[in-house]
């Protein structure tokens, strides 16, 4: 992108594990933050922590706007329809699980710059990854197993 993130209008789809960290590290960058999320349980936590949240059938209103677009929902979100509506300079960068979300045929089509990036953290920070994901993973296992004599 020729801008930085401080300054711009950040959208991000989806308010999960992934979507709360991206949306924090956008904020602390000096970003304008919207979340876009399905449950209103997320949408009020991403209100909560100041972002300007939207439900899904609202990103026609408010994806012309955005200089940004970071993806972590693993299905179709970013149509052609949608992207027909996003800035020509607009940078998308899907870090969903395959298949993504966001149609990367139409993306090109429209001139977009739009990137598929999973697993990013294992890809390009491989033993911060793995500390996060040794730290992890043992509390998961044992809140969803521990006791149970497995």
């Amino acid at each position: 992108s020729d801008i930085t993130i401080h300054g711009s209008t950040s959208l991000v789809l989806g308010f999960g594990r992934c979507g709360v960290t991206l949306a924090h590290s956008l904020d602390g960058l000096g970003a304008r933050v919207i979340v876009a999320a399905r449950s209103t349980a997320d949408l009020a936590r991403a209100h909560v922590f100041g972002y300007h949240a939207i439900s899904f059938t609202s990103l026609a209103d408010v994806i012309g706007s955005c200089d940004f677009i970071f993806n972590t929902v693993p299905a179709l979100v970013l149509p052609r329809q949608l992207l027909a509506l996003t800035k020509p300079e607009v940078v998308i960068i899907d870090i969903a699980s395959s298949p993504g979300g966001v149609d990367f045929v139409a993306a090109q089509r429209l001139g977009r710059k739009a990137l598929l990036a999973p697993s990013l953290p294992g890809k390009v920070a491989a033993r911060s990854a793995g500390r996060i994901l040794g730290e992890l993973l043992p509390r998961i296992i044992k809140k969803n197993y521990g006791g149970r004599g497995y």
